[in-house]
């Protein structure tokens, strides 16, 4: 819809898994949402939490993310 913005605050990030032999990484990122309308300017804030698994690969001394996805609440880790 136009005039929607989704705004976030207070996030933060947590590594709540990391398998160096996999090269496998879950990020835990838990903030307060709210989406904005024209017809609602300030709506109540709310808390969210997901988390997305990374898998890396290091090429010439960097990491880089070469498959990655959000994960539903039943895979969490």
């Amino acid at each position: 819809m136009q005039g929607m913005s989704e705004e976030e605050r207070s996030s933060t990030r947590e590594l709540v898994f990391w398998d160096p032999l996999a090269g496998e990484a879950v990020l835990q990122v838990v903030a307060e949402r709210r989406l904005v309308s024209p017809g609602q300017p300030n709506p109540p804030w709310s808390s969210t939490a997901g988390q997305w698994w990374a898998r890396l690969q290091n090429v010439g001394g960097s990491w880089l993310v070469v498959d990655d996805q959000d994960l539903t609440p039943d895979r969490w880790r």
